[in-house]
């Protein structure tokens, strides 16, 4: 009986932990490194997280949308399109998008993932020799070990403060999913207000509206106020 108290209790903590985490100040992401195997910039072959996102003094400059994905599940490659869709919606106004992948060649190569499904976003290679993509070091860093569970696809958003404010396992062609992603994008993008871009010209620009990503039948809300 007391075993049980004492399960029962551990649930009820982990779940005020994590209830806090993602609807009160979020769950922090720490800074990592990892090879870009798609779309580099043409400057550097590997992602620095905190370094190439966020400025050093914590004020991030864009918010983030990581995909997590491998090259089998037929769920990450009917996703992927719909990422690009809604990197092509919102990256003018602060988004931008990472691809985390693993298990290359089954059958996209690290190489191909991006030419042959038209995704113009980074591509990021998580694989370090680890047994499976459920053993490598990425999942910890989005504390799917802790919270969100070890699936695929999954999608997580985080905002100006480096943390994770929305996201979980799912496909995006289910439309509440996918309306869960995209209304943690609104939210983080109206926390960014006036922001400085930080490139050589110091652009500065106000969120006002935006173009709806649509395909089949789902639609974003339009005419987001600030």
């Amino acid at each position: 009986m007391k075993r049980i108290l004492t399960l029962i209790t551990s649930l009820i903590i982990s779940s005020i932990i994590f209830l806090n985490g993602l609807n009160g100040q979020g769950l922090p992401v720490d800074d990592f490194s990892l090879p870009i195997c798609g779309n580099a910039d043409g400057e550097t072959d590997t992602l620095y997280f905190h370094n190439d996102y966020f400025d050093t003094t914590g004020c991030n400059q864009r918010i983030v949308l990581v995909a997590i994905f491998t090259s089998w599940w037929p769920g990450c490659v009917s996703g992927a399109p719909i990422t690009q869709e809604i990197y092509d919606t919102y990256h003018d106004q602060g988004l931008e998008v990472i691809g985390f992948g693993a298990d290359w060649g089954q059958p996209y190569t690290s190489e191909g993932w991006d030419n042959e499904i038209g995704l113009t976003y980074p591509i990021v290679d998580y694989e370090t020799g680890a047994a499976s993509w459920m053993q490598e070091d990425l999942p910890e860093y989005f504390w799917m070990h802790n919270y969100f569970g070890l699936w695929i696809p999954s999608y997580f958003v985080i905002d100006q403060n480096i943390e994770i404010i929305g996201g979980d396992s799912g496909s995006l062609t289910d439309e509440e999913f996918f309306l869960e992603i995209t209304s943690a994008i609104e939210e983080a993008l109206d926390g960014l207000g006036d922001i400085d871009i930080g490139d050589d010209d110091a652009i500065v620009f106000k969120i006002e509206s935006h173009n709806p990503v649509s395909y089949t039948h789902l639609t974003l809300p339009t005419n987001r106020e600030v």
